[in-house]
């Protein structure tokens, strides 16, 4: 009975000791920071297709407020967003930079199209190899299925009740009529002028040679320099350089990003099943030292 009395002790405590880590090690690695000679750097890193700008936005606002981030770098692998998405971004990166300067930097490795370089040219810089995919600037369109001869070679009928001329444009049971046709063209033709627009004014781009480097047309990192699409092709080496440069510092960069927020539940369910216990604790210090004491970043 004393035996499992004190095991349960151990427990009790162990997991008192848990609970009041991260209070202890947030103090401790605010106290050692007064003593890292490094300077912080964020880092946001964009994958994939954009469709929501929220979780983007806010880490943006948080990094620009921080006084102690002295520069951001946007690493961009992005095929496109939703025209919305792309644009909000593209906006909250020049409003940011007015109410709180700093350099903000983007380096793309693989690939920066469409929506994803709507937000890139944002920036004060970009960086990518000479392989790398950079364009399909203006590339807006919009998928639609016309389904109403497959409804009548199958004698299924379809009715509908509408209020306003349009509004059956983008239904897919009913045949669109050359109306329907020239105002969708329209909606497409003013967003891709806005896009374009906002991108030759942030790149210093002519309009008069949009032909050149707009129309969805897709480049080469080593062709887009030559466009004034980027402005220096080169890699991890070189995005340091950049980003010492305009922000002014002279010591080593501590990079900083957004942690993953791991539940200890997580940790338990990924465990051995043959030992958990003794899995789960080893995990545990894992995530422990992870997330409280690694503050570094490799990219």
């Amino acid at each position: 009975m004393n035996k499992m009395l004190k095991n349960l002790v151990y427990v009790v405590l162990f997991f008192a000791l848990i609970s009041i880590l991260p209070k202890i090690t947030t103090r401790l690695q605010k106290f050692a920071e007064q003593f890292d000679p490094r300077t912080k750097v964020a880092v946001i890193k964009i994958d994939g297709t954009i469709y929501d700008s929220s979780t983007l936005n806010k880490q943006l606002l948080n990094y620009f407020k921080n006084k102690d981030i002295k520069a951001i770098l946007l690493k961009l692998e992005c095929s496109g967003s939703a025209a919305g998405s792309g644009e909000i971004l593209f906006r909250e990166i020049n409003t940011l930079k007015k109410k709180y300067p700093k350099p903000i930097i983007s380096f793309v490795e693989n690939l920066c199209a469409s929506g994803g370089y709507y937000i890139a040219s944002a920036t004060d810089y970009i960086i990518a190899p000479g392989s790398s995919v950079i364009g399909s600037i203006g590339n807006t369109f919009s998928y639609m299925f016309d389904i109403n001869k497959l409804l009548k070679q199958n004698h299924i009928e379809y009715s509908d009740l509408k209020a306003g001329e349009y509004k059956l444009a983008t239904n897919p049971f009913v045949a669109r009529t050359d109306q329907d046709k020239q105002m969708l063209q329209s909606v497409l033709d003013s967003s891709y002028e806005q896009f374009v627009s906002d991108v030759a004014t942030a790149r210093r781009l002519s309009l008069k040679s949009k032909d050149e480097w707009a129309n969805g047309r897709l480049f080469t990192g080593k062709q887009a320099l030559k466009l004034g699409l980027i402005d220096k092709v080169g890699g991890p080496t070189d995005v340091i350089e950049i980003i010492k440069e305009k922000a002014l510092i002279d010591k080593e960069i501590k990079w900083v990003r957004k942690k993953k927020k791991t539940s200890f539940w997580d940790i338990w369910k990924k465990t051995d099943d043959s030992d958990k216990m003794f899995s789960f604790v080893n995990a545990l210090c894992t995530y422990i030292e992870s997330r409280y004491f690694n503050a570094g970043l490799k990219y």
